[in-house]
């Protein structure tokens, strides 16, 4: 699979894969559930990932409880968050203005929301396996979702993801989403070996009947 720099992809032709939306909404009409549809980029008609280096903006990876709509349980969600160069904010902008794009050629009035935040932002989740006990996405640090505290004395981020498309029916509105396939953080500055990258199987996303709630504060160790 081509691996390509964020700020590189104008030079290439952005499509959906398999896009039949009608399926799903007549499906969440009808049922109210589904309500978070994903669609996958393509770049040539292509699948691809992007990379991206930003400075990290984020102590580190952050955690937050959320809990299920309309039910007692909750979960943690975890993101990091990097600053941007202008390429890159200038490659996310023409991304948008595509992704606009396509969605009217689909015949859907979707706002398209962007995925920067304070002018440079990205903020990226970091999924793990159905037990929470591992990041599903290769990294050189030794971390999981109980000990990640080494994050917060990198400076920068090397991401590497694909790029896919949400569409959320209920609020008929849709966006870039990020999937993590690798994080490599910059310890060039620490004194301190590292262990090689592992990678593990990518999990399901759930984005169903999401509610954050207040986190209680926690000691990252």
């Amino acid at each position: 699979m081509n691996t390509f720099p964020l700020a590189e992809l104008s030079s290439h032709t952005i499509s959906l894969y398999r896009c039949n939306l009608d399926k799903s909404i007549n499906r969440y009409n009808e049922t109210q559930k589904g309500r978070i549809v994903m669609i996958k980029l393509r770049a040539d008609d292509k699948p691809f990932n992007v990379r991206i280096r930003g400075e990290m903006c984020t102590q580190g990876i952050n955690d937050t409880e959320f809990q299920v709509r309309d039910s007692d349980e909750k979960y943690t969600s975890y993101t990091i968050g990097m600053e941007l160069e202008d390429e890159d904010l200038d490659a996310i902008n023409d991304l948008i203005e595509t992704v606009t794009n396509l969605v009217k050629e689909i015949g859907l009035e979707f706002e398209v929301n962007d995925p920067i935040k304070d002018c440079s932002k990205l903020y990226i989740k970091c999924k793990t396996d159905r037990m929470n006990k591992r990041f599903n996405f290769a990294c050189n640090l030794p971390i999981t979702p109980k000990k990640y505290g080494e994050t917060m004395n990198a400076q920068f981020i090397d991401f590497q993801g694909a790029l896919v498309l949400y569409f959320n029916l209920e609020e008929r509105e849709c966006g870039l989403t990020f999937v993590t396939k690798s994080l490599d953080f910059d310890q060039a500055f620490l004194a301190k070996a590292v262990s090689a990258p592992t990678k593990t199987k990518l999990s399901s996303n759930h984005y169903d009947n999401e509610t954050p709630v207040a986190k209680k504060p926690k000691q990252v160790v």
